[in-house]
This record gives structure tokens, sequence and C-alpha cells, in this order.
């Protein structure tokens, strides 16, 4: 009997979604890993796919619960793991500092609906792929990849 070799698992494109709540000084960040090639990627990052998320329900009980809301207007619950909380500290600070997602309890108005407010593509590697989002000389909404570095290879 032969052991089980693990087939090597072929790097992909990461979509990444930042979205504002009703507390300002906080923001999430949703990663959507397993795109095989980065126009897919940017597609759904910037909400041009039928099942790309349109909004992020933050709730709370006995759990904090992170959803989605999708095109046809359900929620689908999302992972912690793949999900990072944004403060902007009170200090003097300009940017945005990542924390645990255990520090939201300490932002009770962070509960509630939030709204896309940027995204990004990574790529297998986990750095940022130019892109831009813009409209045509159609008026079209269009997508351009401005760095195809991060390009996987042929299978």
């Amino acid at each position: 009997m032969q052991p089980l070799i693990d087939e090597p698992t072929r790097p992909t494109f990461t979509a990444a979604i930042r979205w504002r709540g009703p507390n300002p000084i906080v923001q999430l960040e949703t990663r959507h890993p397993g795109f095989e090639d980065v126009e897919a990627a940017t597609h759904f990052a910037a909400g041009f796919f039928h099942n790309s998320p349109q909004g992020l329900r933050l709730s709370h009980g006995h759990v904090v619960r992170v959803a989605l809301l999708l095109s046809n207007e359900s929620y689908v619950d999302f992972p912690y793991d793949l999900t990072t909380a944004w403060i902007h500290p009170s200090s003097g600070h300009q940017a945005f500092e990542s924390r645990p997602f255990s520090d939201l309890a300490n932002y009770p108005s962070a509960y509630g609906d939030y709204k896309r407010i940027g995204c990004a593509v990574l790529g297998p590697d986990g750095s940022p792929i130019n892109m831009r989002i813009d409209f045509d000389n159609l008026d079209l909404l269009c997508v351009t990849v401005e760095d195809k570095r991060n390009q996987l290879p042929p299978a």
C-alpha cells in the first residue's frame, strides 16, 4: 500500500474588502482567499460578481457574529479568522491600527451594519496587486490590473 502524498496546492489570490460601520473609528477588513486569477479576485473585491458581499453586519449576543450581506439580500456567517478589526487610536496617530477581534468588546457602538469603503487584491505572496476601478469611455465600470508580476504560472 502506497502512502498518501499530498499534492502541492496551487497558490491563489485573495480579495480584501474594507468596511466602515456606525462608529467611524472602527473599520473591519474581510479576506476572501482562493481565486485562481487576479482578475476574478479583483472583480469579487470590487463587488462585480453576483455573489460578492454587498454589506456586513456585526452583531452580538452570547457571541459576536460577523455576517456578510449577499446580493440576494441574505446574510451568511463569515469566519473571525478572516476578519481584521482596525481601530483609529484616540492619540495623535493618524492611521488605523490592526487590533485583535476581541478588542471590539470595548466599542459597543461598533455593532451594526457596515458599508464597503475599499478593496484590494493580494498576490500569492501576500503583497498587494495594483488595480484600478474606473469608468471607460462609454461610462461603463471597468477594472484594470496594472501590475501583473504576481500572475500565477500556467498549470
